[in-house]
């Protein structure tokens, strides 16, 4: 189920749950109940990546498409170029045609195989990074074309790997970019931070978010000098760049403005006001800055919604994303579907 909620410079009180919020579920089209990524490309149709492939949204249609007829369980959606999307889906990489409406082979250029990544970054038209295990690559892209001028296979170049990065039992989780894009964020199962600096990687920078612990990083934000962290049983993290501090923001039972709606966190996304809003296995929370501690950040929870129309909404929320015309997008792992 996908939901989106309009008029975000609401702050408090049910109506941000209530009025302004419409469902799209399986009975308007969607290919699955369960929302595992959501994504805008640049001609403004909302792509929705589910556990039977993608969905697209025009505002009034959804259409959906898969690369084969079993199950495609997708996790990532990114633009890879103007013409083409990423698709992840079993941390193997995925190419859709925008334009032509359907998958295009994507192999490696040395042995035609596979390309197996659990997460990928756009650099430009012709790159991006690639996440695999404890590895991180630079690939560029090559379109190959039949006799007609038809593009019938995407080939992936290899140009740097980097595997010496993190240790060889850890993993990569996510990264991010931070905000001027000359520095990579990336974070592992075992809590280290890596600012990474592909330029002057002598310049990176591996920070220890917690010792000792195999967590599982569900996604990693960077905004205004600060590294959000969002984590399965452990809420999130931030990560101050430029003094070192390390805060950690979960669910408290009898804090209620300091708490989260529920320790797994699988998603932070940054919205209008310098606010924030992370969802989780229960709601959702919005956080905002404290106006007498900027460094501590308020809650306001939302498990359920008071109306009848909405009083079967899924609050096991995975996914989102936020538009700048003020839109929240946030998807469920399946729920009801006869909301309407």
């Amino acid at each position: 189920m996908v939901l989106f909620i309009c008029n975000c410079p609401v702050v408090s009180g049910y109506a941000f749950f209530d009025r302004d919020i419409r469902l799209l579920t399986m009975q308007d089209g969607l290919a699955d109940n369960t929302i595992t990524s959501i994504y805008k490309d640049r001609d403004g149709f909302m792509w929705f990546g589910t556990n039977n492939g993608l969905s697209r949204y025009d505002g009034k249609l959804i259409k959906n498409f898969s690369s084969s007829p079993a199950y495609m369980y997708v996790s990532e959606i990114v633009e890879m170029s103007d013409r083409y999307l990423g698709v992840i889906a079993g941390n193997t990489l995925y190419c859709f045609a925008r334009s032509l409406e359907k998958f295009i082979p994507i192999v490696h250029a040395t042995d035609y195989s596979s390309v197996h990544v659990s997460h990928l970054l756009p650099i430009d038209n012709n790159s991006f990074w690639g996440l695999s295990g404890n590895k991180l690559y630079l690939y560029t892209q090559e379109e190959v074309k039949n006799e007609k001028g038809e593009v019938v296979q995407i080939k992936l170049k290899c140009e740097k790997q980097y595997k010496d990065l993190i240790d060889s039992g850890d993993n990569f989780c996510a990264m991010c970019y931070t905000d001027n894009h000359e520095m990579l964020c990336l974070v592992t199962q075992q809590g280290n931070l890596l600012l990474f600096q592909p330029e002057s990687s002598e310049k990176s920078k591996k920070i220890s978010l917690w010792k000792n612990k195999t967590w599982d990083a569900t996604s990693v934000l960077y905004d205004k000098g600060v590294v959000w962290v969002s984590t399965i049983g452990h809420g999130i993290l931030r990560y101050y760049v430029s003094s070192g501090y390390i805060d950690r923001i979960t669910y408290k039972e009898n804090n209620k403005e300091n708490s989260l709606s529920h320790t797994d966190v699988f998603q932070i996304i940054p919205i209008n006001n310098n606010r924030y809003l992370a969802v989780t296995w229960s709601g959702y929370t919005l956080l905002f800055q404290d106006k007498n501690d900027p460094k501590r950040m308020m809650t306001e929870i939302y498990y359920n919604t008071a109306s009848q129309l909405h009083r079967n909404l899924e609050t096991r929320m995975i996914s989102a994303y936020y538009d700048p015309s003020g839109i929240v997008w946030i998807g469920t792992n399946g729920g009801r579907s006869d909301l309407f």
